[in-house]
C-alpha cells in the first residue's frame, strides 16, 4: 500500500501532453521502487512497462525539506473517477496488487458554504470552508481575506488573491475613523495598537483613553504611515478607507512589509442599516461575533417603532457652507439622506443634483452647489439640520445668517426650526439608530433629549 505525501495535502498533478494524459504522484518516502499499471501477477513478466521513480523535493509545515519518490502514472479519460489496478513493488522485491482512483480535486470555491446572513449590507459577504471555522471575507473591489482561527494551520492550495489573517489580529493599524466606534461597542479596542488619527482628533472616548494610556500609538496618517513603527510593533492588519487608493505606493509598501491591507467599504452602503451591519465583519475579525450580533439587533429594535410610522411629509435640508461660500450637500442616495427618509422626512435638495450643466460638482457621497441653486431648492424646507462635522456646530441662528444673508429668508429660519448635528456624530458609527430617532423626534415637534442633534436658537 502507498500514500501520497502529506505536504501536498493528498493531491496529485494532472498533465496532458501530445494528446496523452498522466498524473504525477508524490509519495511519502522511497520505499516503493516501481509501479505497474495492471495486476501484480502480470508485472513481473512486463518489466519494460514498469514505472520508474522521479526524485521529488517536498517542504513540510515546519520548514524542513525531504527528497522522496514520485511517479508519472499514465491514465485515460475513461479511468478518471473509477478504480483501476496499479501494482507496486518495494525493497522486499514482492509485487502487490493495489487499486487507486483519480478524481478532480474540488476548487477552493467548491469547498465554501455561506457563513453569515446579511439583512442590509451588500458591500461584503462571508463564507466558510466546509466543516471548519475558517471564514472567507470578500469585500468590494475584489478583496478576499481568509480568517484563520488561533492555533490552526493555514490551508494549502489557497488562491493567490486570498490574504491570510491569523487570529488573534491584535496589532491593528486603524486608519478608517468610522470603524473605531464599532470596535468600542463590541469591546474590541484592545485589538488596535496603531492609529492613523491623533488623540485630539478622536471623539470616541475609548480611543482617547487608549492613546492616553499608551495602548494605542499614533502611526501616521493614511498617506504617510510610520513604517518602522508598524513593523517593529508587529502590525498584522491595516484597516483603511478608500482614500488609500489615492496612494497606491502606500498599499504596495505595506504589502511588501507583510502587512495585509483591508479597505473598508461601509461608506458605500446606501442603506444606513447596511453601514451599521459592518459591525458583524469586525465581530468575525476580532472574535466578538456574539457582541456584534447583540448590538446590531439592539439598534434595529430602537428604530423599529420609527420605521412603522407614516411619513410626516416634512422636508429636511442637511448641508454645510464651505470656505468658498458654496453649499455642500449629501447626495440623495447617501446614507444620511436615507436616514432622514427612514425617520419620516423628505430629504432636500434632491431635484438639482442630477444636472449635467457643470453647476453641480459631485465628490463621492457629497456634492457642491452654489447658494443660488440651493436657495431655489431648499428655501421652503420645513427643517434645517446644519452639518456640524466639517464646518463646526452652529451656536445660533445668527451664525448661519452670517455665512450668507439669504438664509434669513428660509422658511425653517423664520419658523425657528434650525438644528445642527454634533461634530462627533460622524465618528459614532453605532449611533445610526439614535440619529434616526433624533430626526423623527424633530419631525414630530419633540426636540428635547436628542443624542446627536442640537436645537439652534
Amino acid at each position: 500500500m502507498f500514500r501520497l505525501n502529506e505536504a501536498l495535502d493528498g493531491k496529485a498533478t494532472l498533465t496532458v501532453k501530445d494528446g496523452k494524459m498522466s498524473v504525477h504522484i508524490t509519495l511519502a518516502g522511497k520505499k516503493i521502487l516501481n509501479l505497474y499499471c495492471g495486476k501484480a501477477e502480470d508485472a513481473k513478466n512486463y518489466q519494460v512497462n514498469w514505472l520508474n521513480p522521479t526524485v521529488d523535493s517536498v517542504t513540510y509545515e515546519d520548514g524542513t525539506t525531504e527528497n522522496v519518490f514520485g511517479f508519472d502514472v499514465p491514465i485515460t479519460k475513461e479511468k478518471i473517477g473509477k478504480d483501476f489496478d496499479l501494482a507496486l513493488i518495494g525493497k522486499k522485491g514482492v509485487w502487490y496488487d493495489h487499486k487507486v482512483c483519480v478524481t478532480f480535486a474540488e476548487s477552493f470555491e467548491d469547498e465554501l458554504v455561506d457563513a453569515l446572513e446579511l439583512k442590509y449590507a451588500n458591500q461584503f459577504s462571508v463564507k466558510k470552508i466546509k466543516n471548519t471555522e475558517y471564514r472567507l471575507i470578500t469585500i468590494s473591489n475584489n478583496q478576499k481575506f481568509l480568517v484563520v482561527p488561533e492555533g490552526n494551520a493555514v490551508p494549502k492550495n489557497l488562491p493567490s488573491d486570498v490574504k491570510i489573517l491569523k487570529q488573534p489580529i491584535d496589532k491593528t493599524y486603524l486608519v478608517s475613523t468610522s470603524v473605531m466606534d464599532l470596535l468600542a461597542k463590541i469591546y474590541a479596542v484592545n485589538f488596535i495598537k496603531f492609529s492613523g488619527t491623533k488623540q485630539d482628533d478622536w471623539h470616541v472616548s475609548e480611543a482617547v483613553n487608549a492613546m492616553e494610556k499608551g495602548n494605542i500609538s499614533y502611526a501616521g496618517k493614511y498617506s504617510a504611515p510610520d513604517y518602522e513603527l508598524l513593523v517593529s510593533g508587529g502590525c498584522n492588519l491595516a484597516i483603511e478607507n478608500t482614500m488609500i487608493y489615492h496612494k497606491p505606493e502606500v498599499m504596495e509598501k505595506l504589502d511588501e512589509l507583510g502587512i495585509p491591507v483591508l479597505v473598508e467599504y461601509s461608506g458605500y452602503e446606501r442603506n444606513p442599516l447596511g453601514r451599521l451591519e459592518w459591525i458583524k465583519l469586525y465581530g468575525i475579525l476580532f472574535g466578538k461575533e456574539a457582541e456584534a450580533e447583540k448590538l446590531f439587533n439592539e439598534q434595529l429594535a430602537k428604530i423599529k417603532p420609527v420605521l412603522n410610522q407614516k411619513n410626516t411629509g416634512l422636508s429636511v435640508a442637511f448641508f454645510y457652507v464651505n470656505k468658498n461660500g458654496a453649499i455642500n450637500v449629501r447626495n440623495p442616495d447617501d446614507y444620511v439622506a436615507k436616514m432622514i427618509e427612514l425617520a419620516g422626512g423628505k430629504y432636500l435638495p434632491s431635484d438639482i443634483l442630477d444636472r449635467k450643466d457643470g453647476s453641480v460638482k459631485s465628490m463621492g457621497s457629497t456634492s457642491t452647489i452654489q447658494i443660488e441653486d440651493f436657495f431655489a431648492s431648499a428655501q421652503n424646507a420645513d427643517i434645517i439640520i446644519y452639518n456640524g462635522t466639517v464646518d463646526g456646530e452652529l451656536a445660533s441662528i445668527d451664525d448661519l445668517i452670517k455665512k450668507n444673508a439669504a438664509f434669513k429668508d428660509f422658511k425653517a429660519v423664520k419658523n425657528g426650526r434650525v438644528y445642527t448635528s454634533q461634530k462627533r456624530f460622524f465618528q459614532m458609527s453605532c449611533g445610526i439608530g439614535d440619529f434616526i430617532v433624533d430626526v423623527n423626534k424633530i419631525l414630530n415637534g419633540k426636540d428635547s433629549n436628542l443624542t446627536f442633534i442640537n436645537k439652534v436658537q
